[in-house]
């Protein structure tokens, strides 16, 4: 078992691009407990450094970049890069920085965030894949897949369907 010295702790967190309180969350303590140990005013229990393997095992198998010998998809780069931040908003250059930051091959041209949101259609692409909710000009929220979503669906602005509650209803031909 790695003794998980407070640099440790830190480089792990930014290596995978999570703040504070995201690495709290996914391992279930506070943000305090994860800053004092960072800080080195606390050191981690056998407890919590078994945790940090196995957080650092399932990190690693999930970040690699070809899944059977393919290169991931934008929907998987988007999915994997911000699945620890449900309930956040980002601006869209955010997103797109934080994709091309954890991808660096990735070409950020492709990454359309509103390609994934569950109250925007987009003519021309499957209207399956979704992950955010637009908010307004310039910024998403994270909810997630399978999200029980209930709102608008909305297409150039006009309002063409509705999700209740994770299911989707569209009003007329698309």
């Amino acid at each position: 078992m790695k003794l998980w010295t407070q640099d440790e702790i830190k480089a792990f967190r930014q290596t995978h691009d999570l703040y504070q309180q995201d690495l709290a969350a996914m391992l279930r303590v506070t943000k305090e407990y994860i800053c004092n140990l960072e800080g080195g005013v606390r050191s981690p229990s056998n407890t919590m450094r078994a945790l940090l393997d196995c957080l650092e095992k399932q990190v690693s198998k999930e970040n690699v970049k070809v899944k059977g010998g393919r290169r991931m998809s934008i929907r998987e780069k988007i999915y994997q890069t911000f699945q620890v931040r449900t309930g956040q908003e980002f601006s869209r250059q955010e997103i797109i920085q934080r994709v091309a930051r954890q991808f660096p091959e990735t070409n950020e041209v492709s990454v359309l965030p509103s390609d994934y949101c569950y109250n925007l259609y987009n003519k021309g692409i499957p209207f399956s894949h979704h992950f955010f909710e637009y908010l307004d000009r310039n910024r998403y929220k994270v909810l997630g897949v399978d999200y029980p979503y209930t709102g608008q669906i909305l297409w150039k602005g006009k309002t063409i369907g509705e999700w209740r509650n994770g299911n989707k209803i569209f009003f007329e031909r698309r």
